[in-house]
């Protein structure tokens, strides 16, 4: 998942004068984005765990290989 982040986030951290408005807005986009991280993290995580349980709780069979037939060999 691609998260694109606003242009302001960017000019958030340049030192460009700006209005005490203008500068909570930055921060709370900011807060945001890292906030959209920080959820994607933990919703990986969460579903690498569960693949992980799910592997060990019920492994699946193995396959035994193909062996040779007919006039291929013995």
């Amino acid at each position: 998942m691609e998260i694109k982040l606003p242009k302001m986030l960017a000019e958030a951290t340049t030192g460009a004068h700006r209005s005490n408005a203008e500068i909570r807005n930055c921060e709370d986009t900011i807060r945001k984005a890292e906030n959209i991280i920080r959820t994607g993290r933990e919703a990986n995580r969460a579903e690498v765990e569960a693949k992980g349980r799910q592997t060990l709780e019920r492994p699946g069979r193995r396959r035994e290989k193909m062996k040779p037939s007919g006039a291929m060999g013995n």
